[in-house]
């Protein structure tokens, strides 16, 4: 009898064992790939409709549509500042909702609407329509909504400028915008900056389930947003900041990374690199679980190389840590989320690639 009971308790045990195994490998491998095909250089964004991608184009001005097999089907706009054309630059962010393509004209400070065909039905302005000068990423929402995540720039005084990054919900149909939340990225003088910080932008924001996630730009740390502008919790770890080393300092101080800023500005600028890295650099969420991907885990795979996939951390909604999960794509990559499906543009040296991926159930 008591060798049974023996038995029965290392069963036990080897089957927790087998079923913690269990759930690491489903971790693990949470996504598979379930398309890929060769796009035109320019691609920015995408969006998936029935059977074809939508994608965005701002070098040839222009949104192409593609089969599921890759090949091109059409083109809508060219390049103007007319109806269903697009301006330099543009477009770079593309959406569809309730048949309707909305398409960011970057260039041109606005938003056009078209349908599916390309037909031009109505447009509406940066700042005085949708109170954001720039528009990062665009965001399904339900009930004709979309989500703006962008900035604004407010004049304080003489050459002194306010930025302040914001999401907005925007109603497309009756044109009403109405702020969600918004976090102050800081205030310039234009003609005396001398320097800039590249970790101090914020990471892009994802959605899920009418939830907003907005990780901090310092500290491991996630606000979790409503539709009703209200915080509802928030995810936070307490986990060490990884000091700046050399490799990186010299990353981030090359001469093609120094010009791209420089370009920005009519004065002399350079970067002002912090001793540590912020502890996020992006999260996407999809379905139930929360992804995060740190600046720890972009510094051991772009500096030291130690692996080919790209480890990051797993939550769940309700802000309980699952454990790691090694994904095959770049994070920063991700142009879209819908369902349980993750579309990248990859863009290397010689070919622009669209690759759907999905969360395995």
């Amino acid at each position: 009898m008591i060798y049974k009971r023996k038995y029965f308790l290392l069963l036990l045990i080897l089957g927790g064992f087998l079923s913690i195994l269990a759930d690491s490998a489903l971790i693990c491998k949470a996504f598979k790939i379930e398309t890929e095909f060769e796009v035109d250089f320019g691609a920015t964004d995408v969006d998936y409709y029935n059977g074809l991608f939508y994608i965005s184009n701002n070098v040839l001005n222009q949104v192409q549509v593609y089969s599921c097999e890759g090949s091109k089907e059409k083109v809508i706009g060219r390049k103007g500042q007319g109806p269903a054309e697009f301006s330099i630059y543009s477009p770079d962010l593309i959406l569809i909702s309730d048949e309707k393509l909305i398409v960011n004209d970057g260039g041109g400070l606005r938003i056009q609407l078209l349908d599916l065909n390309g037909r031009f039905l109505k447009q509406y302005k940066m700042i005085s329509d949708i109170p954001l000068n720039k528009i990062h990423r665009f965001y399904s929402l339900k009930n004709n909504k979309i989500g703006y995540y962008g900035y604004s720039f407010t004049a304080i005084k003489g050459q002194e400028v306010s930025i302040v990054c914001r999401f907005i919900f925007f109603d497309y149909v009756s044109g009403s915008a109405e702020e969600i939340y918004s976090k102050p990225f800081g205030d310039f003088k234009i003609n005396g900056l001398k320097s800039l910080n590249p970790f101090s932008s914020f990471p892009f924001p994802s959605v899920s389930k009418e939830l907003i996630f907005q990780a901090d730009n310092k500290i491991y740390k996630i606000d979790i947003f409503n539709a009703k502008k209200n915080k509802e919790r928030e995810i936070k770890s307490d986990v060490k900041l990884l000091a700046i080393p050399d490799d990186a300092k010299n990353y981030f101080l090359t001469k093609d990374k120094l010009d791209r800023i420089k370009a920005i500005s009519s004065v002399p600028i350079g970067v002002s690199l912090p001793s540590h890295f912020p502890a996020i650099r992006e999260v996407f969420v999809v379905e139930e679980k929360i992804f995060v991907w740190t600046w720890k885990s972009w510094y051991e795979k772009n500096l030291n190389k130690n692996d080919s996939s790209y480890s990051v951390d797993v939550w769940d909604l309700k802000g309980n840590y699952l454990g790691e999960c090694a994904v095959s794509f770049n994070p920063e990559e991700i142009v879209k989320i819908r369902g349980k499906r993750i579309f990248i543009i990859h863009s290397g040296d010689e070919k622009t690639i669209l690759r759907v991926y999905r969360l395995n159930d």
